[in-house]
């Protein structure tokens, strides 16, 4: 079975009464232990915390977007719930490689961002939550050079206003 994309899901659920809503969440929450996690942090404490929607046009664009964009949501998620280093220092690697007496060089990629945004991502959002950890230590050598441009950057803007 091939996933809506979320503006099916997003138009579906508009159509749906606030019972079958309720029904819906309660099965969600039964199947799958990380969804009643979830549905916990979304009810009682996503309140307290910076989320996805504070990226107000990035939101924007890719919720009510077409499947194509789903892609760069998850990366967006992924950097919001933490692990925003993990993406980034995996997001490009090159290697040496050899076998059957060949050798030669291989690059590959993961993700959908490019290296660039995930770096401002993160740091946009360790200005935001006034975060104190240093995450530039935590990056690979690129991901170090976009981080701290970024953040260099973001404090720049912030103190013009």
């Amino acid at each position: 079975m091939k996933p809506a994309t979320l503006a099916q899901i997003k138009k579906e659920l508009n159509m749906r009464s606030s019972d079958e809503l309720l029904q819906l969440c309660l099965r969600l929450g039964r199947f799958k232990k990380e969804n009643k996690e979830l549905l916990t942090y979304l009810l009682f404490e996503a309140e307290d915390d910076f989320s996805l929607t504070d990226f107000a046009d990035v939101n924007d664009f890719l919720v009510d977007s077409d499947e194509e964009n789903d892609e760069y949501l998850t990366d967006f998620m992924a950097i919001t719930y933490g692990f925003g280093v993990f993406l980034g220092n995996s997001r490009f690697s090159f290697s040496k490689f050899s076998n059957s007496g060949m050798s030669g060089w291989q690059s590959s990629s993961q993700g959908y961002l490019p290296e660039q945004v995930i770096a401002y991502a993160v740091a946009s959002l360790s200005i935001q939550r006034n975060e104190k950890t240093n995450y530039s230590q935590f990056f690979n050598k690129s991901m170090k050079k976009y981080f701290d441009q970024s953040i260099a950057f973001l404090k720049e803007e912030k103190s013009k206003n």
